[in-house]
């Protein structure tokens, strides 16, 4: 998560919090799930983020708000909620902004890369991002739970024009969530694996696959998966919560 904002009807930002920025608190209590909570600055806003790991060599299937979403083998399932804020107008909407893309690539040889954006209706569903014969994908449902009710969302990739105005990077890719009043709580529940190429070209690049990593930026308005904001996706189930501890301390970072 990079950014969640408060915006009105106008669409102008009326509040904007900076994820990256926020210092977060490990509550994990059980194996395989991981959960971080934390405030938003001069608010007394909860937000929470847990981090569910699939450690299996098979997928796994989530319903979320009745959308059943595959979880790939060896990936992350992320579920933001943002409790007791406090709107300025019961107009206006909340933005979760998550920055979506391939990172750590250094100065490796790059041979093989693109981006496929697939949409249901006019809702983004999933991200695919495929670098040297691995893939990124970022799964997003079409859900939320609002104060406990389920409801449907709209997922939109920023422009580059909102790129700009929200103070991004303008090579990365982002993805906002938007969400209407609500007086509880949200809840979003997006998804992130990593697939491995099994003929990648080996013979492209002489670094080898272990001088790069792909990762998932994740950055939100509302949604509050900044804790993890630079996971790295090719993890082994006990080096999990290291790395998550890790990361949410060098968070500033990512951007």
């Amino acid at each position: 998560i990079v950014l969640i904002n408060e915006v009105d009807p106008n669409n102008n930002v009326i509040q904007s919090y900076n994820i990256s920025s926020i210092s977060w608190n490990n509550i994990t209590k059980q194996d395989s799930i991981y959960s971080y909570t934390t405030t938003l600055p001069n608010t007394k806003s909860t937000l929470n983020v847990q981090l569910t790991f699939n450690p299996l060599n098979e997928h796994m299937y989530v319903d979320f708000a009745g959308d059943v979403i595959p979880i790939l083998p060896k990936s992350i399932k992320y579920q933001v909620e943002l409790q007791n804020y406090t709107f300025s107008s019961s107009l206006n909407t909340m933005e979760f902004v998550f920055k979506s893309g391939i990172i750590d690539k250094g100065d490796d040889c790059v041979y093989d890369e693109s981006t496929t954006t697939k949409k249901s209706l006019d809702s983004i569903r999933s991200i695919q991002m495929t670098l040297n014969g691995e893939t990124l994908i970022g799964t997003f449902s079409d859900r939320i739970v609002l104060d406990d009710r389920p409801s449907y969302n709209k997922v939109n990739q920023l422009t580059d024009d909102q790129i700009i105005k929200y103070q991004l990077n303008q090579e990365s890719l982002y993805v906002s969530i938007a969400t209407t009043y609500f007086k509880s709580s949200v809840v979003v529940d997006p998804n992130f694996g990593v697939l491995v190429s099994s003929n990648p070209d080996s013979n492209a690049c002489k670094k080898g696959f272990a001088s790069w990593k792909i990762g998932v930026i994740v950055g939100c308005s509302v949604i509050g998966v900044g804790a993890v904001a630079a996971t790295t996706m090719l993890i082994k189930k006990k080096r999990v919560q290291a790395k998550f501890d890790n990361q949410m301390k060098n968070m500033n970072k990512s951007q």
